[in-house]
């Protein structure tokens, strides 16, 4: 398995989400997968942070 990304980058992520992004156009500006995207985005949405 490999190792988390880092917490910079979730970081990052979220303040996209949080300027009005969806989870998908975050993902794509940080060259993240979709499926990545809607993870984050669904771990922020439950717990409020986005850490690994």
């Amino acid at each position: 398995m490999s190792a988390p990304l880092p917490s910079a980058l979730r970081a990052r992520f979220q303040r996209y989400l949080e300027e009005g992004l969806s989870g998908r156009a975050a993902a794509a500006r940080l060259k993240l997968s979709p499926a990545t995207g809607a993870r984050w985005r669904h771990q922020i949405q439950t717990t409020g942070r986005a850490d690994p």
